[in-house]
């Protein structure tokens, strides 16, 4: 078993300090220490020779170094923004297969009914399958293929054909327990359609997730980039050496160390679902993953039953005899608080209903009132049935 639970830094808790001046860990140094090594031999060699007075002089002037040194700056500006776009398009994939999971799972809990045991069962199985995705995600990024993590440990409920598409077959086994729920009347249209939405979601991120991982930059593009970089860093001790004298040795290791560590940055994050510390923690994000769905799924008899841990009351506008419903404790009584997730909706009903009730009475008899008076002085008497008093508008609220 490979353990494959554990990731790098943890995620968003880096805070920036004076440490990190001499943090080689995270630093592109060691992938440079070479090609500077050699710009600084280099460096040195030709400053000894122009200031050693063996005939040998040269003075290119500054032209080279403006020129090459413009095209260089946009060259590496338009590498490194390429580069942190893919780093920053993974961290938004990893964002929405979040989401993703989260409104599925929800969806698997509450919109699919279970009648027995057996059925509870499938259903925590499709649970565990959406957490495998997450997983089998990581590991197909990653160019691991098989079941040998110990991250997918109590996950995989069926038998692996392909180890190369793991990520596909999970899918697959999760659709059809939709289907099969379908097929027996435990899931209703609209939920199906949803849960297949979202399904597909997954499928389409697992997409773009492949788009960032096998599209680098063009290689024509990197290799003549590469070209230029060197090309301007040999022959920066040319340009200055007649200016700044033995400056130039100190003025090139620097340059050659800038220059150089923000291409090879470039390449570090254009791939970032590896193991580097520079890397997105992919290892972190699956464990959220798998807290939720886990915290979902151990807490299903609690949504099923809301009453258990919910209580809804009801302030009608104007009301009056709410007490009726309540004890002088302020809790309902026991004729209203049934745990049968019914009685918040009957308390309300209740009191909408006594407080149209009085509304209708009083402005009925206000009305009739005036049309008695008026009907006396014309000697019409009328009066307004119950029918025609508008109804009050009634305002509930949960609290």
């Amino acid at each position: 078993m490979v353990d494959n639970t554990s990731g790098g830094q943890d995620v968003n808790k880096h805070d920036a300090h004076m440490g990190d001046l001499i943090n080689f860990k995270a630093s592109v140094f060691g992938s440079i220490v070479i090609p500077l090594s050699f710009l600084s031999v280099w460096s040195v060699i030709w400053t000894t020779v122009y200031h050693a007075g063996v005939g040998l002089t040269f003075n290119a002037g500054t032209t080279l170094i403006t020129v090459l040194g413009t095209v260089l700056s946009l060259l590496l500006g338009f590498r490194t923004n390429s580069a942190y776009d893919r780093y920053w398009e993974g961290r938004k994939l990893w964002s929405n297969l979040q989401i993703q999971v989260r409104n599925l799972s929800r969806l698997l809990t509450l919109g699919i009914k279970t009648n027995n045991a057996e059925e509870v069962l499938e259903r925590k199985r499709a649970l565990l399958l959406l957490q495998a995705y997450a997983i089998s995600i990581k590991h197909y990024l990653r160019d691991e293929y098989g079941t040998d993590y110990n991250d997918y440990n109590g996950l995989l409920c069926f038998k692996v054909e392909d180890e190369r598409a793991i990520p596909f077959e999970i899918m697959f086994q999760i659709q059809g327990f939709v289907y099969n729920a379908k097929s027996e009347d435990r899931i209703d249209v609209c939920h199906q359609a949803q849960v297949l939405g979202l399904c597909s979601g997954l499928v389409e991120i697992l997409t773009n997730f492949e788009r960032v991982r096998n599209t680098p930059i063009p290689l024509a593009y990197e290799i003549h980039l590469r070209h230029i970089l060197f090309l301007y860093l040999l022959s920066l001790p040319f340009q200055i050496a007649a200016s700044q004298a033995w400056f130039t040795i100190p003025i090139v290791i620097l340059a050659s160390f800038t220059m150089l560590g923000i291409e090879s940055i470039g390449g570090e994050i254009e791939n970032p679902f590896g193991y580097d510390l520079n890397d997105l923690n992919s290892d972190e994000f699956c464990a959220v993953i798998r807290k939720e769905v886990n915290f979902i799924s151990e807490r299903e008899q609690v949504y099923n039953n809301i009453a258990g841990w919910t209580k809804l009351y009801a302030t009608v506008i104007g009301a009056e005899g709410e007490e009726d419903f309540y004890e002088e404790s302020g809790n309902l009584k026991p004729s209203m608080a049934k745990d049968d997730g019914k009685q918040g909706a009957r308390v309300s009903l209740e009191l909408a209903r006594r407080s149209a009730e009085r509304r209708h009475s009083s402005e009925l008899s206000k009305r009739n009132s005036a049309r008695l008076s008026e009907s006396t002085k014309s000697s019409r008497p009328t009066l307004q049935t119950v029918e025609e008093v508008k109804d009050p508008v009634i305002k509930v609220y949960k609290n």
